[in-house]
């Protein structure tokens, strides 16, 4: 069969580029991996005090960046990030958690009680006070975790919590738990949504995509604000 020479570069030059992106993808993983697993023993080591616990997550969220950016992925802030408020964001990639935890000062974070319990990581995340949810318990445990969110945030923390309750697809429609609002109204603390479009280049599984992510920080909503508000200023210029 005859396959004519410009058909045959173009084939080529699809294949060329085609593995290049691909094990251009394989060496980003493998500098995000290498670099856990060269950190971890630092942060071991960091576990002694809460303020060093933090200073490893943060000097770790920074170079997380900064492997993205050597990869062609960067990213821009819209907005004023308020501090000393209930952060309630989007989450699709691991993106997120680096950015905001940069953007904000003296974070914690509302996770899953599983985190917890990853050796090393768990610990400094407890270190720094983060609040475990165990959502087999509902209702129960709802509040407790408000009057210990509201303890830390009078003492001029910020937390940030993915209502969601896990990462997301960029288009994936998902519920926002309620107990975002639960929190907000018993500690009458204020919210801010934060829309990201992180999934369209570093999404939670697959190829990486070259571009600059955006991070949106909206308008303050109070206290009681409702589910649907807030799930429209999330989604207002997410991804």
């Amino acid at each position: 069969m005859y396959i004519s020479k410009n058909r045959f570069d173009f084939a080529l030059g699809v294949f060329v580029c085609y593995n290049h992106h691909m094990i251009k993808n394989i060496f980003f993983k493998l500098s995000i991996a290498l670099f856990f697993l060269l950190w971890t023993p630092v942060m071991f080591i960091c576990l002694v005090t809460s303020r060093s616990a933090y200073w490893s997550l943060w000097f770790g969220a920074v170079v997380i960046l900064w492997i993205g950016r050597r990869f062609g992925i960067d990213y821009k802030l819209h907005g004023t990030p308020l501090n000393g408020v209930i952060v309630a964001s989007k989450h699709m990639s691991i993106m997120d958690t680096a950015i905001l935890g940069l953007a904000y000062k003296r974070v914690f974070f509302i996770i899953k009680r599983e985190l917890m319990w990853i050796p090393i990581y768990g610990w400094t995340f407890w270190r720094m006070g983060f609040i475990p949810v165990n959502r087999k318990r509902g209702a129960t445990d709802m509040r407790d975790l408000a009057m210990r969110a509201a303890k830390k945030i009078r003492e001029g923390r910020t937390m940030i919590i993915f209502p969601e309750g896990t990462r997301v697809k960029p288009g994936a429609g998902i519920s926002l738990r309620r107990g975002l609002l639960f929190i907000a109204a018993e500690a009458n603390i204020p919210i801010q949504p934060v829309g990201l479009d992180t999934g369209l280049y570093w999404p939670k599984r697959g190829r990486m995509h070259p571009g600059t992510a955006n991070a949106y920080f909206m308008p303050m909503l109070p206290a009681d604000a409702s589910l649907d508000e807030v799930a429209k200023a999330i989604a207002a210029h997410s991804a």
